[in-house]
Formats: structure tokens, C-alpha cells, sequence
């Protein structure tokens, strides 16, 4: 008796995890070009030296040379991350077979910065004094667009039909139809697919010209499938 009494909650189980009803999923994704309203460079500092001492400093004139464009164009500088050691891999290009040799680019120091324009037809200025002052390293300029634009709102009641739509032609073909709306779902904020990027290296650089932040919309529904 203990034993059917055990099994029984089980096939309940099954039986209700078999019965449950079908349901059709859809996404529905739309792009759009909006004009930029800010930038932000994205930047990794980079300083090679004989020891830690001297790649730290050059860092820190680095960093010096950088407040002082920040603080006159009044740009906001916020670090996210560096990482500072031995340059093995440029020791061993120099002098292969001989690591143990000493050289003046034995470490290798990088430093992470995020820089806020304030105003986007900037961005290309700033990266252009930013090589003049000497800043070597990797600049990335990212443009965004203003998320409270009445045409993202408008693209996701686009991508919602256009799921919808998908869905309803889904359920035809398995000869039913949609029942009732089950989901909607669409990623945190839109997704900004516009990158433009820059190689700072000798102090001189190639002017780059903002222009429309490509977003794409996607949007997920999941509707009850119901027979006709």
C-alpha cells in the first residue's frame, strides 16, 4: 500500500506536465538610425618601460597631461581599469631564446579611462589633442542617442506587430490560431550597435565625423496555441 500511495503523486505529475497547453513563440526585431546626443571615448592608456617605477610614471605624466585638457574642455574622466607588469612577450620578440636579458621595454603598464564629451562634434578635437599632448594607446569613440526619442518607442510597438504577426503565421501553418498573450519581453534598454574607432600612436590621428547611433529593437511574445 505505501508503495502505490508514493507512486501516485508522480503520475499526477506526469499527467499534468503533458496536458499543458502549446504555445507559439515570436520575435520581432526593427533597426533605427538616430542622431547622436553624446559620446564617450573610451580609452586604454599604454606605457612600456625597464621596471615599474618608470611605466607607473609614465602613467602618471600621462594622467597629468590629461587633466589638464580635461579640466579646459570640461570633460568628465572616470577610471575603469589598468594592469601594470613584466612584457614577456616583447622581451622574447627582441631578443629571442633570451628572456633573462634585460631591455628598456621589460614591463608593459596599461591604464582604462572613460571620457565624457559633453558635446558630440567634439569627440574627433578631443582625440585629436588628446594624440598632440602625446596620449598613446587605443581610443574608441562611442556615440549615443537619447533613449526618451519617440522613435525607439515607436519601433518597439513595430517589433511587437511584426512578432505578432510572425506568431499568427506560425499557428496557421499548424493548422490553429493564438490564443491569449502568455509574454512580452525585450532587452534592458536599447541596444546601441554604432562604434567608431581610433589608433592614436605618433600624435597624429584621423579625423573621425559622428554620425546616426544604429539601434536595434527586438522584441520576444510567447501566445497560447489553441486548435481552430
Amino acid at each position: 500500500i505505501l508503495c502505490v500511495l508514493a507512486l501516485v503523486p508522480f503520475a499526477r505529475v506526469e499527467t499534468q506536465e503533458q496536458r499543458r497547453p502549446p504555445v507559439v513563440s515570436a520575435r520581432g526585431s526593427v533597426d533605427v538610425l538616430l542622431p547622436p546626443d553624446r559620446a564617450i571615448l573610451v580609452l586604454s592608456l599604454s606605457v612600456e618601460g625597464p621596471d615599474m617605477v618608470a611605466i607607473t610614471a609614465g602613467i602618471d605624466s600621462a594622467m597629468a597631461r590629461l587633466a589638464s585638457i580635461s579640466e579646459r574642455r570640461k570633460l568628465t574622466v572616470i577610471p575603469w581599469g589598468g594592469a601594470y607588469g613584466e612584457n614577456v612577450a616583447v622581451r622574447r620578440m627582441i631578443v629571442p631564446g633570451q628572456i633573462d636579458v634585460r631591455t628598456t621595454r621589460d614591463f608593459l603598464g596599461r591604464n582604462g579611462l572613460l571620457i565624457q564629451v559633453p558635446d558630440v562634434a567634439e569627440a574627433n578635437a578631443v582625440a585629436r589633442e588628446l594624440g598632440a599632448a602625446g596620449i598613446n594607446g587605443t581610443i574608441n569613440i562611442m556615440y549615443f542617442a537619447d533613449e526618451s526619442d519617440p522613435r525607439l518607442r515607436a519601433a518597439h510597438a513595430a517589433a511587437v506587430e511584426i512578432a505578432h504577426q510572425r506568431a499568427t503565421a506560425m499557428a496557421a501553418a499548424l493548422g490553429g490560431r493564438l490564443g491569449d498573450l502568455m509574454s512580452v519581453s525585450t532587452p534592458a534598454g536599447a541596444q546601441s550597435q554604432g562604434l567608431q574607432r581610433l589608433q592614436v600612436y605618433d600624435g597624429m590621428s584621423q579625423p573621425m565625423y559622428p554620425g546616426e547611433v544604429l539601434y536595434r529593437i527586438e522584441v520576444s511574445g510567447t501566445w497560447a496555441f489553441t486548435d481552430r
